[in-house]
C-alpha cells in the first residue's frame, strides 16, 4: 500500500513562548507501493504530472476497486493533490474523511486530515486525528511530530516536548523535530539544551541556513561570539536573506 503524509517542520513556534513565529512547512512523503510492481493505473494515479489528470486517474482506479479498504492510499494522493497543487483545502478535506471512512486503519488518512485541522487553527480535532494515526501505526513518526505543533499551539507544552522525543526516538535523523524542539528549549531559557538539539540539527542538515541561525543564537546566549558570528557567516553563505527572513517571524 503507498502511504503518502504529511511531515510538519516547525521552524518558528508561536504564543507567549516565542511572540510573532508562526512559520510551519508541510511536505508530502510516499512510500513506493507494495510488491508486486504497481499495474498501469496505480502508476497513472501515483506518477501523472498534471494535477487535474492524477485526480481523474485516481478516481478511476478507485472505481476499479470499489469499497476496497487497500485502496485509501488513492484518496490520499487525491487529498495531497488538492491541498498542495490546487491550495484547495475544502477538497482536500473531502478525501481524506473520504479515505479514513474506507480505511479506518489507515493512519496516513489520519495525519493528513490532521494536517488541514491544523491549517484552519482546529487545533484540538488535529490532536485527535494524529493520536489516531499513532494508535494505528505507533511508530509513526510524522504523526508525532505533527502532534507536538497541534499540542504546543493548545498551550500543552511538555506534551509537545514529549511528542517531539518520541519523533525523535523513532526517526534519530529527524532534523526537523530536533529544530522544533531546540526552539522550545530556547524560549525557555534551557540553552544547553536548546544548543544539543540545533547542533544535532546541524550535524544532521550541515546546509541548513535555519539550522546554522539557531545555533548560532544558542552560542551568543552561551557567551560564545565568535562560534555565533561563525554559525552566522555560515548561514548567510548558504541563504543571504537568513537574517531577514529569520527577523521577519521574530527571530533576531
Amino acid at each position: 500500500m503507498t502511504r503518502c503524509r504529511f511531515a510538519i517542520t516547525l521552524l518558528a513556534l508561536s504564543l507567549a513562548l516565542l511572540p510573532g513565529l508562526a512559520r510551519a512547512q508541510t511536505q508530502p512523503a510516499a512510500q513506493p507501493p507494495a510488491q508486486p510492481p504497481p499495474d498501469p493505473m496505480t502508476i497513472a494515479c501515483l506518477k501523472e504530472p498534471n494535477p487535474d489528470k492524477r485526480l481523474v486517474n485516481c478516481a478511476q482506479l478507485l472505481a476499479a476497486h470499489p469499497n476496497d479498504p487497500s485502496f485509501s492510499w488513492a484518496l490520499n494522493v487525491r487529498g495531497n493533490t488538492y491541498y498542495f497543487q490546487k491550495s484547495d483545502l475544502a477538497n482536500a478535506m473531502k478525501e481524506y474523511d473520504a479515505a479514513v471512512k474506507l480505511n479506518p486503519k489507515d493512519p496516513q488518512a489520519y495525519n493528513n486530515r490532521g494536517t488541514v485541522h491544523l491549517q484552519q487553527g482546529q487545533y484540538a480535532p488535529a490532536v485527535q486525528d494524529y493520536t489516531s494515526a499513532i494508535t494505528a501505526d505507533p511508530r509513526d513518526d510524522a504523526a508525532y511530530n505533527n502532534r507536538a505543533m497541534a499540542n504546543f499551539r493548545l498551550g500543552k507544552i511538555d506534551q509537545s516536548v514529549q511528542d517531539f522525543t518520541m519523533a525523535i526516538k523513532l526517526r534519530p535523523n529527524y532534523a526537523g523535530a530536533y529544530e522544533s524542539r531546540g526552539i522550545i528549549y530556547f524560549a525557555q531559557s534551557k540553552i544547553d539544551l536548546a544548543f544539543a538539539d540545533f547542533s544535532r540539527a546541524v550535524s544532521l542538515n550541515p546546509k541548513s541556513a535555519e539550522a546554522l541561525f539557531l545555533r548560532s543564537a544558542a552560542f551568543r546566549k552561551k557567551g560564545q561570539p565568535a562560534n555565533a558570528d561563525s554559525d552566522l557567516a555560515a548561514a548567510k553563505l548558504l541563504d543571504p536573506k537568513i537574517v531577514e527572513k529569520m527577523a521577519a517571524i521574530g527571530l533576531k
